[in-house]
């Protein structure tokens, strides 16, 4: 995968994570943690500070 089409799958990723939380029934979701495709898995990591790191493996 090339550097822009990470970053755009980032983009995307932190896109639906912030929407999930809005739409959650449940009270205090963190939102989607994990996505699990054919050829990656996209993990989602938030600190207590707020920082948002996402790891593609």
């Amino acid at each position: 995968m090339g550097t822009n089409d990470s970053m755009r799958l980032a983009s995307l990723w932190h896109s639906m994570h912030a929407i999930s939380q809005q739409l959650s029934p449940i009270q205090g979701c963190s939102g989607i943690e994990l996505l699990e495709a054919d050829t990656f898995d996209l993990h989602c990591f938030q600190s207590l500070t707020g920082m948002f790191l996402i790891q593609i493996g």
